[in-house]
């Protein structure tokens, strides 16, 4: 069984084909517990005309995706879970192609793979991510160095742990998290196209501000918790940097460089 964990806030666009793309999967044993956070468009009547009893609705006031994200894990009751943004597509093999590598090491504790980014509005592939690492994700999450870290695409196996997301943060949250269990635990990838990501749209990437404040917010998590070196900070200065002069926004590069 595989958990899927969708938070929705006003997703009622392109909600339907998330959920699509849940029921058009090769492998079939899952549940898809949807989380709405307080939506104020038609998300919940999209949600409830799907009648397949596999998916599970949870219904709150806004809190956040973190907190929509922490009732799915409370109520999941899979042997693995992944994610899904309701903006989002998972390929048709994406369960079954992470699950096999589980299969075959069952000292496995995380299954990546590879990612697409598409422009919403052409459908046009505008990057590509594939992973470059297997072992124990630690140092390489710790470091920033994106060989094992796209966003919230890693399958993980379920060991009844409390899996639960920061819900003070509001960036940054999805790598925290597999920061904090992949201490202790194997990462591997398939070569398979296991995500499809959304781009062209609204969302909280998007305000480079609230992103800069939400990376240094999660150093100072990381620096209370795991005594983080300065490498880290600097690389979120380097991110910062180079996302605002990509936004032509060079005082605020300058600024960031500063902190």
């Amino acid at each position: 069984m595989v958990s899927i964990i969708m938070p929705v806030y006003n997703g009622a666009r392109f909600i339907a084909e998330a959920i699509d793309s849940v029921l058009a999967q090769h492998h079939t044993n899952w549940e898809l517990i949807i989380v709405n956070d307080g939506s104020t468009d038609s998300s919940e009547k999209v949600i409830l005309s799907y009648n397949d009893e596999r998916l599970q609705y949870y219904n709150q006031e806004n809190k956040g995706v973190s907190a929509a994200r922490n009732v799915g894990l409370k109520a999941m009751t899979g042997d693995f879970f992944c994610f899904l943004d309701a903006d989002d597509l998972l390929p048709k093999n994406s369960l079954a192609s992470r699950l096999q590598v589980f299969y075959a090491d069952k000292q496995t504790d995380f299954v990546d793979g590879r990612v697409e980014v598409f422009d919403t509005n052409t459908g046009k592939i505008k990057r590509k991510y594939i992973p470059e690492f297997e072992g124990n994700p630690f140092d390489e999450l710790i470091s920033l160095s994106g060989k094992c870290f796209f966003g919230i695409t890693w399958m993980l196996k379920n060991k009844g742990g409390d899996y639960l997301f920061d819900e003070s943060l509001t960036h940054g949250e999805d790598l925290l998290l597999f920061i904090e269990y992949g201490q202790n635990g194997i990462y591997k990838y398939t070569d398979d196209l296991i995500y499809k990501c959304r781009t062209g749209i609204d969302s909280a990437m998007s305000d480079l501000k609230k992103l800069e404040e939400g990376y240094f917010t999660l150093y100072d998590v990381l620096s209370s918790r795991h005594g983080v070196s300065m490498a880290f900070k600097s690389k979120i200065k380097s991110i910062m940097f180079k996302s605002y002069l990509g936004r032509f926004q060079p005082f605020n590069a300058i600024k960031v460089l500063l902190r």
